[in-house]
Formats: structure tokens, C-alpha cells, sequence
């Protein structure tokens, strides 16, 4: 199943994300197929970033918050609150096939 995950930056939280992008990326890139997606959300303006945005594939809720637990960004307190939901990809390129 695919799950979307949303979280939010500290306040004053772009010095730190920029120090901890490049192992947060190496992170990420190390879970292989499993994240399907994953990007910062920037502020109104365009342009610091706030957040993040990730599409992972997972058995379970609790295996999207065990995966997160050893991100850079989560174990060095980046983020103020994280959501996670189950996710149905209706449009787009990269929709898995359904069986």
C-alpha cells in the first residue's frame, strides 16, 4: 500500500535542514523503490523551505514511522509534527499498475 507523509519544520528550522539535507537525501535513496516520491514544501513565497512531502510504499502505518525514525531530518528534531495517511494514486505518471 502507498502512504503520503506530511511534515512540518520547525520554526527557524532552514539552517538545519540544509546542514542534514545531503544524509536526509542519502537516507532516502537508500530505501530503494520504496519511496515512490519525495520533495520539501516551500513557504507561500516559493521560496524557503517548511516541510516535506513523501509517497512510500509500506505493509502498515507503523512501518512508515519505523522507517522514519532513522531519517536525519526526524532524529535531528527538523520536524514539529508529521502526518501520515494511506494514499490511492488515481492520475499521474509513475501510477503503479493495478493487479
Amino acid at each position: 500500500m502507498l502512504y503520503v507523509m506530511f511534515a512540518t519544520d520547525i520554526p527557524d528550522g532552514v539552517q538545519l535542514r540544509e546542514n542534514l539535507r545531503e544524509q536526509h537525501v542519502a537516507f532516502l535513496k537508500g530505501a530503494g523503490d520504496s519511496v515512490r516520491a519525495a520533495g520539501r514544501t516551500l513557504d507561500e513565497d516559493g521560496g524557503d523551505p517548511n516541510g516535506s512531502f513523501m509517497i512510500y510504499q509500506a505493509g502498515s502505518v507503523a512501518e512508515v514511522e519505523t522507517f522514519l525514525q532513522g531519517d536525519p531530518f526526524v532524529v535531528n528534531g527538523l520536524y514539529q509534527d508529521v502526518v501520515i495517511r494511506p494514499w490511492l494514486w488515481v492520475l499521474g505518471d509513475g501510477k503503479p499498475v493495478e493487479d
